[in-house]
């Protein structure tokens, strides 16, 4: 074992890692990419404009929309993601970009209708003005 001064060669025991806890520190490393591009409204608002907004109608006849980030290959699965109570912001639309990344198709649900929180006043509000049976027919969309 080494520190920062001196390598201590009398002592050969290594930490062992359990493939555990190998997989779960690659699964860390690998979303430090995302987290990353989260943490910078820049990139996040750059990663977000790779997809494409989407119109579908309800069976009630409203129009609704979601963010798309398909991927070339048609049959490849699809993720769909609902957004927190902020709504449909630039955070949720790069985790789509991000799931692309790994080959899915990612679908995010606008449950407010365009409407994004700035402040936890104001998503606590559109958070109570949802209507569930509005929610569910936008889902089923």
């Amino acid at each position: 074992m080494c520190d920062l001064e001196n390598c201590y060669t009398h002592d050969l025991s290594r930490p062992s890692v359990s493939p555990t806890d190998r997989r779960l520190f690659l699964a860390g490393a690998l979303a430090l990419p995302i987290a990353t591009i989260l943490a910078n409204v820049d990139l996040a608002e750059a990663q977000a404009t790779k997809g494409v907004s989407i119109n579908q109608s309800t069976a009630d006849g409203r129009t609704v929309s979601a963010y798309s980030a398909g991927v070339d290959k048609k049959d490849a699965p699809v993720v769909i993601l609902i957004h927190e109570w902020w709504g449909l912001n630039d955070n949720i639309k790069t985790m789509a970009e991000d799931i692309r990344a790994k080959g899915f198709h990612a679908i995010a649900i606008d449950l407010f209708n365009g409407s994004v929180a700035s402040n936890r006043d104001e998503a606590k509000t559109q958070t109570k003005t949802i209507k569930a049976s509005e929610a569910n027919a936008t889902i089923a969309a």
